[in-house]
């Protein structure tokens, strides 16, 4: 039991914890339609079929009862984590409509948080298998090693324009290419995940390889994957979040300036002074400069970074089109 009282989670995997929920929120809010609405399932594991309807829209409560706590700062995240990766992967499991490989790795992520002991191993073999398996997966599909695939999925699918403006129809030579450096990235990444001394190189291989996909396509391919791939490297990042002190006499102003924080790790001091203070180990700054060093902090920037992507999946136009802006520069070439 004392795995399931342990609430001290540090920043980082608080952060990952409330992305990957605010993807389930956001992305997938059919585990929440599908499982209340009383439209029927297509089960393909017999010994689910067995379960009555209405324990999937119980868990479906329960699932988002769950979230609202952990956005709500309440309970134990652990096992509210626990409980929702578990209840989402009966969910999906349940029904051929609602499956995805996306959102079964979410799961498994949520699962992972709550057996969290302090070490990333679990977080490294999950990921681990995750690229070996969608690399071998490659390996036994000849379309993959002789350009096909990337040939078709560049032209046909996402009709990246600066390969048709530089590659010949009839020549597969460069997809080629491109298909073996996937196969051989993946395989990479899934080795070296496995070894902590390498962590910060897996971060930025890892990175690169999904971000360098979405540029050439302008933020069209698996945006998703790259949304959750980014939460699992913070998993293992062990990226250290100091705790930031705001120091104001209103409390509301508190309440909004803490309202980004996805890593609980902004707190309110109280306090009689009129201007507004910022305090993060021994170093404290007032006025525009704690402004400015609450902006700039980890705590905001991640804000920034997942919910942008969020609005991006969501087709919100607004933050699409920001995004689409900067994608789109490679599009020129």
């Amino acid at each position: 039991m004392r795995l399931f009282l342990n609430t001290d989670l540090p920043p980082h995997i608080v952060i990952s914890l409330k992305a990957l929920l605010l993807y389930v929120l956001f992305i997938h809010p059919g585990i929440f339609i599908v499982s209340v609405s009383g439209l029927p399932f297509l089960p393909f594991l017999k010994i689910i079929d067995s379960v009555p309807f209405f324990v999937f829209s119980f868990a479906a409560g329960v699932l988002l009862i769950s979230i609202l706590l952990v956005f709500l700062r309440r309970g134990n995240y652990q096992l509210l984590s626990l409980l929702s990766g578990l209840i989402i992967l009966l969910i999906i499991f349940s029904s051929k409509n609602l499956f995805s490989n996306s959102l079964t790795f979410v799961a498994c992520l949520l699962v992972l948080i709550g057996f969290y002991r302090g070490k990333t191993t679990i977080f490294r073999i999950q990921i681990s298998l995750l690229y070996l398996g969608a690399a071998s997966n490659k390996i036994f599909d000849p379309d993959w090693w002789n350009g096909k695939y990337f040939d078709y999925f560049f032209r046909d699918i996402f009709n990246v324009s600066l390969y048709a403006s530089y590659v010949p129809v009839d020549d597969l030579t460069v997809a080629t290419y491109l298909g073996v450096a996937t196969i051989l990235t993946e395989c990479l990444l899934g080795i070296v995940v496995l070894i902590p001394g390498l962590t910060r190189l897996t971060i930025i291989l890892g990175l690169l390889f999904h971000g360098g996909m979405l540029l050439v396509t302008s933020g069209t391919l698996s945006v998703r994957f790259f949304y959750i791939m980014s939460t699992s490297y913070l998993l293992i990042s062990g990226l250290n979040i100091k705790t930031v002190h705001i120091m104001h006499h209103s409390g509301i102003i508190a309440r909004l300036l803490r309202f980004p924080d996805l890593s609980d790790s902004i707190v309110h001091s109280a306090t009689n002074d009129n201007s507004l203070a910022v305090s993060i180990g021994n170093s404290t700054w007032k006025g525009i400069k704690a402004l400015q060093k609450i902006l700039f902090s980890y705590q905001y920037l991640f804000f920034c970074f997942f919910v942008l992507l969020i609005a991006h999946m969501v087709n919100l136009n607004i933050f699409k089109r920001i995004i689409l802006s900067i994608f789109g520069i490679f599009d020129g070439f």
